[in-house]
This record gives C-alpha cells, sequence and structure tokens, in this order.
C-alpha cells in the first residue's frame, strides 16, 4: 500500500512538475519584459535534466511519505464502517502547513503594500523642482542660435517659459562633477560638487526656489569673476554663514549670487549633494514650460518653430516627467514582480485552505448534524466552522508582522529618501488575510449549516 501511494505521488508530481515547465516556457517571455532579463530554460546544461529529476523524487517523496504511511494504518473495520472520518488525531502538522503558507502570503502582502506606498512617495514628493509639464526639446544646438529658438518657442501661446540647459535633474542628462576649493575666507577643505550650466531662466521654467540673492541677469559677462547659484546643500558644505558675495574657485573663480533651495537631481536613494550653477546660454536641450491641455496642437506649433530653425533634421522631444519616472523603472519592475508572487502565493495559501476546510468540515460532519439536530442555529454552525481557521490566520499575521518590518527596514535603508513603516499597512494586510479566509472557507461552511442533518446521521 506504501509502495501504491507513493507510485501515485510520484505520477503526480511528474504530470504536475510537465505542466510547469510547459507554463514556465510559455511565460518566460513576459516575465523577461516584466523584468528586463534574458533568462532562459538551460535544456541543454548538464546539470538541468538530473536536477529536475532529483526534484521530481524529493517533492514525491516528501508529498507522499506522510500519507502513504498514515492511510495504510487505517483499521479495515473503520474503513468499512465508514468511521475513519471521526478520527481527528494530529491536527498539528495541517495547522503548521496552513499558518506557514498564511504567514508567507501576509508577509508578501505587507511587502507589496510598503513598496507600493514607497513608489507613490517617491512620484509625489516635492522634489524642490516641477517636472509636470514640462517639454525637454533635444538636439537644439543644430538650429544655430539656441537663444533665438528659445525666444521663438515663449511667444507660442500654452508655453510660459523655456530654458536652454542640458543639465537636468532627470535621467540621462549631463552631469559635471569636480573638486571645490574655497578661497581662503572659508573653509579649506576640498570636496565634489556638481557644477551645471545654466540661462537666466532655467530657475523659473522648472519651478525652483531661489531662497536667498538673486538669479541670473539676462546677460552675464564673463570677467574676472563669473555669478554662481548654489544650492542649499553646497552653502552647507562651504560652512559660510552668508555666503552671498563669497567665492569659489572651480577653474575660473565664481562669485555667489543667489541660493536655490535643495532639489533631487539624483535619484532619492541618495543624498542631495552639493551644486553649483553657472550662467551659460548654450546647450542641446530647450525645457519648455507649458500650460494648455491641448498637448497635440502645442508639439504641432513647436515642431512648426522647430522647421525654420532645422528644416531637415527630426523633431524629437520627451516629457519629463516621464524621464524622471524611468529613473526609478527599477522600483517599479520590482513592485510588479512582487505583486505577481503575492497573487500566487495567496492563491496557493487559499486552495490549501479551502482543502483543509473541506476535510475538517466532513470529519465533523455527524458533530454539526447533531448541534442541527438539537437546535443550532445557521449562524452558530458557521460561526463554529470558520473560528478555527480564523485563529489560525490570526497566528500567522502575529508571525508574519516581525518578518515583514525587518525585511521591509533593510529594503528602505537603501533609500536616502523614505517612508516610515506604520501601523495602517498592517492593519490593512491583516483586514485583507481575514477576508481571503473567510471567502475561502466560507462555501463549505455554509454548505455544511445548510446540509440537512438527517443525510448526516442516517447510520447511526
Amino acid at each position: 500500500m506504501i509502495a501504491q501511494f507513493l507510485t501515485e505521488s510520484f505520477i503526480t508530481t511528474l504530470f504536475v512538475f510537465a505542466v510547469g515547465l510547459g507554463i514556465t516556457f510559455l511565460a518566460l517571455p513576459y516575465f523577461n519584459e516584466l523584468a528586463q532579463r534574458s533568462i532562459d530554460i538551460p535544456w541543454t546544461s548538464n546539470w538541468f535534466l538530473p536536477s529536475l529529476l532529483a526534484s521530481i523524487v524529493l517533492v514525491s517523496i516528501l508529498a507522499g511519505l506522510y500519507p502513504s504511511f498514515y492511510l495504510s494504518k487505517f483499521n479495515p473495520v473503520h474503513v468499512l464502517k465508514g468511521a475513519v472520518s471521526s478520527n481527528r488525531k494530529s491536527p498539528g502538522l495541517r495547522s503548521a502547513l496552513v499558518v506557514f503558507q498564511f504567514t508567507i502570503s501576509i508577509v508578501l502582502i505587507a511587502c507589496a503594500l510598503i513598496v507600493q506606498d514607497q513608489m507613490n512617495f517617491i512620484m509625489t514628493r516635492d522634489l524642490g523642482f516641477d517636472k509636470d509639464q514640462v517639454i525637454q526639446i533635444q538636439g537644439v544646438n543644430a538650429t544655430g542660435n539656441v537663444t533665438a529658438f528659445k525666444n521663438e518657442l515663449r511667444q507660442i501661446a500654452g508655453i510660459t517659459n523655456a530654458s536652454n540647459s542640458s543639465y537636468l535633474p532627470v535621467e540621462g542628462s549631463h552631469r559635471n562633477s569636480s573638486n571645490v576649493e574655497p578661497l581662503p575666507d572659508g573653509d579649506p577643505t576640498n570636496f565634489q560638487a556638481q557644477f551645471w550650466q545654466v540661462d537666466e531662466d532655467y530657475i523659473e521654467t522648472l519651478g525652483m526656489n531661489l531662497v536667498l540673492g538673486r538669479n541670473f541677469g539676462p546677460k552675464n559677462d564673463i570677467d574676472s569673476l563669473r555669478p554662481a547659484i548654489i544650492n542649499q546643500a553646497m552653502a552647507k558644505a562651504l560652512g559660510y554663514k552668508d555666503p552671498i558675495g563669497h567665492r569659489i574657485s572651480q577653474r575660473q573663480r565664481l562669485e555667489i549670487i543667489g541660493i536655490v533651495e535643495d532639489f533631487n537631481y539624483q535619484t532619492i536613494e541618495e543624498q542631495i549633494q552639493p551644486l553649483v550653477f553657472v550662467y551659460n546660454s548654450s546647450s542641446t536641450v530647450t525645457s519648455v514650460k507649458i500650460d494648455t491641455e491641448n498637448i497635440p496642437d502645442l508639439l504641432a506649433a513647436i515642431e512648426g518653430t522647430w522647421k525654420k530653425f532645422a528644416p531637415t533634421l527630426e523633431f524629437r522631444y520627451t516629457f519629463m516627467d516621464e524621464s524622471y519616472g524611468r529613473m526609478y523603472d527599477n522600483v517599479r519592475r520590482m513592485g510588479l514582480i512582487l505583486n505577481c508572487f503575492t497573487f500566487f502565493t495567496i492563491f496557493i495559501a487559499c486552495l490549501g485552505l479551502f482543502g483543509l476546510s473541506a476535510f475538517m468540515i466532513e470529519q465533523r460532519r455527524k458533530e454539526l448534524g447533531v448541534r442541527k439536530v438539537l437546535g443550532a442555529s445557521l449562524a452558530s454552525i458557521f460561526n463554529l466552522s470558520v473560528k478555527y481557521f480564523i485563529v489560525l490566520v490570526g497566528i500567522s499575521f502575529l508571525m508574519a508582522i516581525p518578518i515583514a518590518i525587518y525585511i521591509m527596514h533593510n529594503w528602505l535603508q537603501g533609500f536616502a529618501y523614505r517612508i516610515e513603516i506604520s501601523w495602517p499597512v498592517f492593519a490593512l494586510t491583516g483586514m485583507g488575510a481575514l477576508a481571503l479566509t473567510l471567502l475561502t472557507v466560507s462555501y463549505q461552511s455554509i454548505k455544511a449549516a445548510l446540509v440537512n442533518p438527517v443525510n448526516s446521521l442516517r447510520s447511526e
């Protein structure tokens, strides 16, 4: 009998592995597209088939060993009398499996919610600049006169401002990191800072906040001192109480004329670093701030202006908010993959819970019949059926929360600017787990509550 059970387990496992491989083969291209990877099934590798066969044998043994020994010990007299279902010994293993499955599910649900919260925080956080409704026009140096092109664009209805600069707080723009060497009236310690070339409309076009001093004028001739605007991180690094009027050197000596509020020009995984704006009106990118809902007509007008300056060249543009979003594609992909794993884990856990509820209600079939004969209501029988599973899910919840907090705390440490893990996430997770439990076991519980007790007690 043991050999028969193990053989049946092996055949079932073999069939399941074949189906699983088929699903993997079909789903792998979609997963690779989602994860931006090029994973394939190593059919020709020397280790693949032996590992697959070893896994099939191992799973067959693990899945079939316990039921084979358990079922082979049944007393034939009890079996033929139909009394096996009344045997409720050793429920610990079943309970432990349910707790284990739902602990994993609750951990994944909580992690998925926290990842989503962090992603929402990234996309809605005050960045220190306005990324929305900004069009970046590429390759404007080919127009021959970037200043004239910018001024022409500003005459178009729906465009509120425009700026020429290749240095932008989004992925793919220029960067220039150099040593900062303060003059003797400041801290002589050297450090690294970004030096960006921008024009007089840059701060206003990107909605930045000038907290002290003044902006660049329309003409900033290069003489013995060049005007510079620094961010707050740079002011802190320099150590001046009032940096306005002080000088810093970076190839050419720079005089600080203003301080702009810190803004995220890197991902929020990193702290905002010192940055210096230096005046320069030449560029390969023109950023256009728009204020209209008729985007197609506005783009057509911009393209028309482009054709006046560069009739033979392709008009290329991007939206700044899309460029900013691409900086966090890895986080978004992680969230989507986690959501997929969470869904399948919950689905498998609910299948196990459904099977266990059917098994346990069948065991208590006669007990429930007696209760109905003695006047128990449908509600009391339903509560009796689901109470056990609610307790198990409650235990799973208590075990899962510390694990989820530990995992997500370590993950969030990778972000310089991050959310705080708060109790509403876990409250929502707990309510979700409870709702899944009730939905899963309700069918069997209601079915048991509605059954005619005569059918349950016929043999008595």
